[in-house]
């Protein structure tokens, strides 16, 4: 009943519906496959590069695309957004 009665910013109000089980499997899946690399998937494509360097190519190889840092900087700015917009100003 609270909740229905306080003035929630939409930005967050998108947080208080889920996702039924089968879409949240399918989302999760789909994130499986950006995570951060791992350290040791890192260090054997750091070697990799190195000896290919060292037989005289050019190949450069990247590091995995990974969504982590994009959610912890969108949940930070909605959270600094909704903070500046309620703070008081006297």
């Amino acid at each position: 009943m609270l909740g229905q009665r306080l003035k929630v910013p939409p930005a967050l109000t998108r947080f208080t519906k889920t996702l039924d089980k089968s879409t949240a499997a399918t989302l999760f899946k789909l994130l499986l496959k950006y995570r951060p690399e791992a350290r040791k998937e890192k260090k054997e494509r750091l070697l990799k590069e190195a000896e290919s360097r060292e037989a005289g190519q050019k190949v450069r190889t990247s590091p995995r695309l990974h969504l982590y840092f994009m959610f912890m900087l969108q949940s930070r700015l909605l959270s600094q957004t909704w903070f500046f917009r309620h703070q008081d100003i006297s």
